[in-house]
């Protein structure tokens, strides 16, 4: 999104969007830079620190912070219950894999097209289920 710096601040505006409230946007960590002093060259392990920290660190704790405030109407435990959906997913989409290969050597003459055959089907009764 245009003019949010990490993620969690996508998803509070994206929240804040979808309870219909004002959007603010509050900037934690200005930048003040005063025009008289050049900026010094940091040494190589610093920098490589800061970019670590700005990019990978700082996301995080923020995403998390954002996830586990305190919201109206009961709508952090729902939010919870997506991520934690999401992540038993991810957790068991490694199972597909391993399927294909035990199909792969219990079935003589079974394909790639045979498995993508039973992925259709195996949705579409989810889906229906």
């Amino acid at each position: 999104m245009p003019g949010c710096s990490t993620y969690s601040q996508a998803l509070s505006v994206c929240l804040s969007v979808t309870k219909r409230e004002k959007i603010t946007r509050v900037q934690r960590f200005p930048r003040i830079r005063n025009e008289n002093t050049v900026d010094k060259e940091l040494p190589i392990h610093l920098w490589l620190l800061s970019l670590i920290n700005r990019f990978m660190v700082s996301p995080v704790i923020e995403m998390l912070r954002c996830v586990f405030k305190k919201r109206e109407r009961g709508l952090r435990p729902i939010l919870l219950l997506v991520f934690l959906s999401y992540g038993v997913y991810l957790f068991i989409l490694p199972e597909r894999h391993i399927l294909y290969l035990y199909m792969l050597r219990s079935f003589e003459g079974f394909t790639g097209e045979d498995f993508a055959y039973f992925n259709v089907v195996i949705k579409l009764a989810g889906a229906t289920a």
